[in-house]
C-alpha cells in the first residue's frame, strides 16, 4: 500500500490489512470499541456496553484478561437472549425480525472487541455496520430487500465504510510518516 492509497481508501478492511505486524493490540481493541461507539443507543442492554467499556479498560492495562472474558461472556449471554432462538420465534412480523436483527448485530460487535486476540477485534466494525443499516431500514419503514432499503442500505454502508476508515486513520496515523518520540515526554505511568 502506498501512503496515497492509506489516506485515500473508504474501506477500513483493506487499512486494517495493510497495518503492520507491529501495530499495537491497544489500538486495535480501541479501534473495535470506537467502532461500537458509534452504535451505542442500538446496543440492547448494559451487559454489551459493559463489554465495549471493559475492552476499552483492558486496551488501557486497568483490567484483566479473566475480567476480558467474564465481559464477553456476559455480553454474548446477552446476545443469545436477545437474538437468539427464542427471540427469533417471537419475532412475528417484519420490524419485529428487523429489531431482533439488530440487536443481533449490535451485540455481536459487543462481543468481538471482548475477544482475547486484539487482530480478531475487526469483526467489531463489520457487525456495528449492519446494526446501523438494519436499525435505519427499519427508521425508513420498507420491508427488507425492497428498492428504497437497498439503496439505503448500500448509501449507509459506504457512509460507515468512510467513518471507520477515517476512525482507523484517526488512531494508527499515518504509517508512512511516523511521529518522532521523545523519550523524556514520557509521564510516570509510561516509564
Amino acid at each position: 500500500m502506498t501512503e496515497e492509497e492509506w489516506l485515500e481508501s473508504i474501506d477500513p478492511m483493506h487499512l486494517w490489512v495493510s497495518l503492520d505486524r507491529n501495530a499495537s493490540n491497544r489500538k486495535r481493541r480501541l479501534f473495535g470499541c470506537a467502532c461500537c461507539r458509534r452504535i451505542w443507543p442500538l446496543i440492547p442492554d448494559a451487559r454489551c456496553r459493559s463489554a465495549v467499556i471493559t475492552a476499552e479498560q483492558f486496551a488501557d492495562g486497568d483490567v484483566s484478561r479473566a475480567e476480558l472474558a467474564r465481559a464477553k461472556a456476559q455480553a454474548k449471554a446477552a446476545s443469545v437472549e436477545h437474538s437468539g432462538a427464542k427471540a427469533h420465534a417471537r419475532a412475528t412480523s417484519a420490524e419485529q425480525w428487523g429489531r431482533v436483527l439488530t440487536k443481533h448485530w449490535a451485540a455481536g460487535a459487543c462481543c468481538s472487541v471482548a475477544l482475547a486476540k486484539a487482530s480478531d477485534v475487526v469483526m467489531a466494525g463489520r457487525s456495528a455496520a449492519v446494526a446501523q443499516q438494519t436499525h435505519a431500514v427499519l427508521q425508513l419503514g420498507r420491508p427488507f430487500g425492497s428498492p428504497e432499503s437497498a439503496a439505503m442500505t448500500d448509501q449507509l454502508a459506504e457512509q460507515e465504510q468512510r467513518a471507520q476508515a477515517d476512525l482507523l486513520r484517526d488512531i494508527f496515523g499515518n504509517p508512512f510518516r511516523p511521529v518522532p518520540f521523545s523519550l523524556g515526554a514520557r509521564t510516570p505511568q509510561w516509564q
